[in-house]
């Protein structure tokens, strides 16, 4: 798709998931729009919240126009993975 920038990876090289301030990093570098666009953020609770109240306060988005899935928090088990051996 013309004008789409590079998809940027960062890692967290071993660092707790929780309230990630690598994540929070990377976006506030991204050259986001401001008082308009849309976000979908999926991840670890406190670390979409980061990102959520970020967006909010350092972008002016809209809390409605950010859409936020958080998976797991602190203290929480995820979901069991299962491997079958064929």
């Amino acid at each position: 798709m013309p004008g789409t920038p590079p998809l940027r990876r960062v890692h967290r090289h071993g660092a707790p998931a929780i309230a990630s301030p690598v994540l929070l990093a990377a976006v506030a570098e991204l050259d986001l729009p401001g008082n308009a666009g849309a976000a979908y953020v999926a991840g670890e609770a406190r670390t979409c919240r980061l990102v959520r109240d970020f967006l909010m306060r350092e972008r002016n988005w809209p809390r409605t126009s950010i859409k936020t899935k958080p998976y797991l928090g602190p203290g929480q088990a995820g979901p069991a993975l299962t491997v079958k051996e064929t």
